[in-house]
């Protein structure tokens, strides 16, 4: 190859269109099983660019019954935005939906999020996060639901562990009340958890609740656990197995 056809190959190459990455899409189907016993089928559908993913679930009873779940989430790091919106719309005709935009900042990023529950409720989410030179980050946030009124405030510290992170802080409520809260989180061998304490400052009673997502089998287990201040326990889990 002589200098000349070299130069005209650099200079083609050069003033060629930039192409654009090519979406990765997946799909996935399987069954599930809940803690209570009901079991079914479900198809995930995902797909995957640069600066945005998608997902859509639907899912089948034993009844019969139908039920969907989307997600998608956009990002522009240059920018320093994002945004997410979700729906699940349950067998029963009853849908929640929630949408989310979020900013970066100085030393963190601010996060506001309005959406519709199942009871049809209006709520929504304040929060902004500042990192600190130590590693931890300071959080505060307000989650309220505009048709009911009532809200609650949460100042927290996070800060890192080894495999994970530990939190603590105070709340307060819309009808005033107040408290300590506390927390972790982490993730080892596959198996995340993540554990919150509400403890009111005038009964000194806790309310607890419990997330553990086990990855360590060939599908995935999600199980909650809550307690409530009269030491009443609750407890949900589900596990999906992908088919082959």
């Amino acid at each position: 190859m002589n200098k000349l056809t070299l130069t005209i190959l650099t200079l083609a190459i050069a003033a060629a269109p930039a192409v654009d990455a090519v979406a990765k899409e997946r799909t996935k189907h399987g069954t599930y099983k809940r803690g209570n016993g009901q079991q079914g089928s479900y198809e995930r559908h995902t797909t995957k660019e640069k600066g945005h993913k998608s997902s859509t679930t639907e899912w089948t009873n034993a009844q019969g019954g139908q039920g969907s779940a989307s997600h998608e989430k956009t990002w522009d790091k240059a920018a320093g935005t994002g945004s997410s919106s979700s729906s699940v719309t349950r067998p029963n005709g009853s849908t929640a939906t929630f949408d989310k935009s979020v900013q970066k900042t100085e030393d963190g990023h601010t996060t506001q999020g309005e959406g519709t529950n199942f009871r049809g409720q209006e709520v929504t989410m304040d929060r902004a996060v500042s990192n600190n030179g130590d590693g931890s980050r300071d959080v505060d946030a307000t989650y309220t639901n505009q048709e009911t009124g009532k809200s609650m405030t949460v100042d927290k510290t996070v800060s890192k562990t080894e495999n994970g992170s530990v939190s603590s802080g105070t709340y307060t409520t819309g009808a005033g009340k107040t408290g300590t809260i506390s927390g972790s989180a982490s993730h080892e061998d596959g198996v995340s958890t993540r554990n919150t304490n509400f403890t009111d400052d005038t009964t000194g009673a806790v309310r607890s609740q419990e997330v553990e997502v086990d990855h360590t089998g060939p599908g995935t287990t999600r199980s909650a656990t809550v307690t409530n201040q009269q030491g009443e326990t609750k407890a949900r889990a589900l596990s999906t197995t992908p088919t082959p």
